[in-house]
């Protein structure tokens, strides 16, 4: 074998195929790969949205301490402890009304 036919012989043999299988292959890693990406996006839509959520929470805690702190509150959480569980549940469904996208997709109006 010449020079030029083992060129042509290693062209031949490592130039790449284009099976049906390898593309599907290809296809496969590109749509696994692109599932990642959106996965990636999402948690981290999710962590953020968690995150200012969880500041929301604790600035209502933190104002809910400092109220009860007014002698006048404090003295009508004693006499009547379910106004405290009326108003958290009262302040739960302000919440699940201004915040719709909380609701799964299924779940939403409109």
């Amino acid at each position: 074998m010449d020079e030029a036919g083992f060129e042509a012989l290693l062209k031949r043999e490592l130039a790449p195929s284009e099976a049906p299988a390898e593309s599907a292959f290809v296809a496969r890693v590109d749509r696994a790969v692109a599932e990642a990406d959106l996965y990636r996006r999402a948690r981290r839509r999710i962590l953020r949205q968690l995150g200012s959520e969880g500041l929301a929470v604790g600035a209502v805690g933190a104002s809910l301490a400092f109220v009860t702190q007014v002698p006048d509150v404090r003295e009508a959480l004693t006499q009547a402890p379910e106004l405290l569980s009326i108003a958290g549940l009262l302040l739960l469904l302000f919440w699940l009304l201004v915040h719709p996208k909380s609701l799964p997709a299924s779940r939403r109006v409109g």
